[in-house]
């Protein structure tokens, strides 16, 4: 298989990287041991083969699973587990991070290519909301949950929880780092609430709420001072000042039926294009989220679920959106679409392009229902 590497030349494709001293090896080496803690019980969905990972190389035309599971007596798969996130590693792209419905998260330190489990039983069981890893340092990362965020900073060896949603009937919904300070974490929930913290989870402050559910925090790659955040039926927030300040866009998408509820913000690599994923269908941004245009698409406005959309991290004019059954691509900024089934009856439920082989589409496929 052929794949391009243009933002890493000399690299290997898809194969282990060789890291940067003793930091790594200690990575590669803790996730060794965790290979031989073994699988131990998959639900009976996560046990079938049309879930889990899967990745293409050529906008869909061929795919393939991304599923074994080595483990002392002999390798399994993960190929049926419901994927709720996925975290590539911003220091070390070949680790892979995979958040699931009901089995926690599973670590890959080959691009996918083989997955090992966590011992803390925290961050191997339950559902898995979102996952973030820590832009200067591979070894600390945070996992959110329904309940709670854990931190890990010796290579997900141990977690201890930061910080706990205590309120009946509220839940945590997502999560984002601050490129430019590591230590800034973002949080959302069901309440509305967006929340902050300045000391790698150790304190939160509420700076803003909004109407409805938090459905996606995104921190602008061009400058970390601007977030947006989207909305289960609300559209869009933006604050420009880390949080200070905010604007709600809905009345942007007025004209939009549907626009007002997010499901999630993608962007270019140096913010230059931002992605906007709602019910009513894609919008992109060229000006930092401050006005939007839709896109045409081949599926009718609010036909079908969007379930997830990405862009090309140099080159915004090439997006990907999958609705049940279908992944489509475009080379024009949406003037023109193709269309190649997926491998799953799934739901393509998290769409990436790998950051550096810019030609790999990463779908995580997952069976919930709209």
């Amino acid at each position: 298989m052929n794949m391009n590497n243009k933002n890493g030349i000399g690299k290997r494709p898809f194969a282990i990287a060789q890291g940067d001293g003793m930091r790594v090896t200690y990575f590669v080496a803790s996730l060794c041991a965790l290979m031989l803690i073994g699988a131990g019980c998959l639900n009976s969905t996560e046990t079938a083969t049309n879930g889990g990972l899967w990745k293409t190389a050529d906008a869909g035309v061929t795919w393939s699973q991304l599923a074994s599971l080595p483990q002392t007596s002999g390798v399994g798969s993960i190929g049926g587990v419901n994927v709720t996130a996925l975290e590539i590693d911003p220091t070390d792209t070949s680790v892979f991070y995979l958040g699931t419905a009901q089995n926690g998260i599973f670590i890959s330190t080959d691009y996918g290519s083989s997955w090992a489990r966590p011992e803390d039983s925290d961050a191997r069981e339950g559902a898995v909301v979102d996952i973030e890893v820590s832009p200067s340092d591979t070894c600390t990362l945070f996992v959110m949950k329904t309940d709670r965020i854990l931190k890990s900073t010796d290579c997900a060896r141990s977690f201890a929880t930061v910080f706990t949603e205590t309120r009946e009937g509220e839940a945590f919904t997502t999560m984002a780092m601050d490129w430019y300070s590591a230590n800034t974490i973002w949080s959302g929930t069901t309440a509305g609430d967006i929340q902050k913290s300045l000391d790698g989870g150790k304190n939160w402050t509420t700076v803003y709420r909004i109407k409805d559910d938090v459905s996606d925090i995104m921190v602008f790659n061009a400058d970390s001072r601007i977030v947006l955040v989207g909305s289960s039926r609300s559209s869009v927030y933006r604050t420009q000042d880390s949080g200070g300040t905010w604007t709600e866009l809905e009345d942007t998408f007025e004209d939009y039926t549907n626009s007002d509820r997010v499901y999630g913000l993608d962007q270019t690599a140096n913010g230059g294009k931002i992605l906007l994923n709602t019910k009513y269908g894609l919008f992109v941004s060229k000006d930092k989220g401050v006005t939007w245009t839709p896109l045409s698409l081949i599926t009718s406005p609010g036909e079908v679920r969007i379930w997830g959309a990405a862009m090309h991290p140099t080159d915004g004019d090439i997006i990907y959106y999958g609705t049940g059954g279908n992944l489509y691509q475009s080379q024009n900024g949406g003037e023109s679409w193709l269309t190649e089934e997926l491998p799953s009856s799934r739901m393509p439920f998290v769409l990436k392009v790998h950051p550096d082989y810019l030609n790999i589409v990463l779908t995580g496929f997952n069976s919930v229902e709209d």
